[in-house]
């Protein structure tokens, strides 16, 4: 582990230097405010329609379908609805010009899957070692990657296009999560899948490449949002498992940019009221008035009775 440690600290300081003489890879536009502006899955009236009628149980539900038709056929259709439509109505339209939600979503094969991985041997309680196994076997399950080729040239989804494999926490979570996947991650590090791992790692990279940041998850409605950032910790841990130093090269600069969108978008000063101490605190909020796309019904709702 200490050799291990000393070739991370290596790496590390290196790609300081390289950065300290080359400040192009410390910038990152500060003016970025990746909103939410979709006339289909971000506020607006077609998705007050929508949810308000409450069309799904689940207002996740719509917000994950997407088109059949290009968006402006869609659009053009939803304007011909009458203003009291019915939910019937609605649901008649959504069944039209929509397909399942995580449509674009199809099962990813884990490459090489190791049936009896390492840490198994470990364990020595045979009903711990059946949990285990169960638990281990279940990744191909969550695996998935990304397949829009059912989709129309003008056709839409909320989804944020990776170009490499990932693992989905399940159930209605058809997308990824950024804190979420540092424990998917060092789970899917124990079960050795070192291959989809990075792949994780990878597509989080992209996204501080596209946006400056990660969103809280890989759709649209969440570009105006993040979570406490935990990619640096992805990249040490993988690291530490694969002793894969490529990766640390191709993922400094791109963590430098994450570390800066953070410290330049969401810092402010606090001062102590006991020792007049200034420190610098991020925070994780968010800019918005409007009810969150994926659970607008329920967030009306609250307002509603809390009024």
């Amino acid at each position: 582990m200490k050799t291990q440690w000393t070739t991370f600290t290596h790496v590390f300081v290196t790609s300081w230097m390289l950065v300290a003489v080359n400040p192009g890879y410390l910038s990152v536009n500060a003016s970025y405010r990746y909103l939410c502006d979709s006339p289909i899955y971000c506020p607006g009236p077609f998705l007050e329609k929508i949810q308000l009628n409450r069309v799904f149980n689940d207002s996740k539900t719509f917000v994950d379908m997407p088109t059949l038709k290009p968006l402006e056929e869609v659009i053009a259709a939803f304007s011909r609805i009458p203003q009291n439509a019915s939910r019937d109505t609605l649901l008649d339209f959504i069944s039209t010009y929509f397909g399942s939600e995580g449509q674009e979503l199809v099962p990813a094969t884990l490459d090489h899957f190791p049936y009896h991985p390492s840490f198994l041997q470990k364990i020595r309680s045979p009903i711990l070692y059946e949990f285990a196994i169960r638990v281990h076997n279940y990744w191909p399950n969550l695996a998935r990657k990304v397949d829009q080729s059912f989709m129309c040239a003008g056709c839409v989804s909320s989804f944020i296009p990776m170009n490499r494999s990932f693992v989905i926490p399940g159930g209605r979570f058809r997308e990824i999560y950024y804190w979420d996947s540092y424990f998917v991650i060092e789970g899917l590090l124990v079960s050795e899948l070192y291959g989809v791992a990075k792949d994780m790692i990878l597509n989080f990279l992209d996204f501080v490449e596209t946006y400056g940041f990660v969103p809280n998850g890989s759709r649209i409605y969440y570009l105006n949002r993040s979570q406490p950032p935990l990619l640096v910790q992805m990249v040490k841990i993988y690291y530490q498992a694969t002793n894969d130093t490529s990766l640390l090269f191709h993922a400094f600069p791109t963590l430098i940019k994450e570390y800066n969108f953070w410290r330049q978008n969401t810092s402010i000063h606090v001062t102590s009221p006991k020792s007049q101490k200034r420190y610098t605190l991020n925070r994780y909020i968010v800019h918005n008035i409007s009810p969150r796309p994926e659970s607008y019904f329920e967030d009306y709702e609250t307002v509603e009775l809390a009024t």
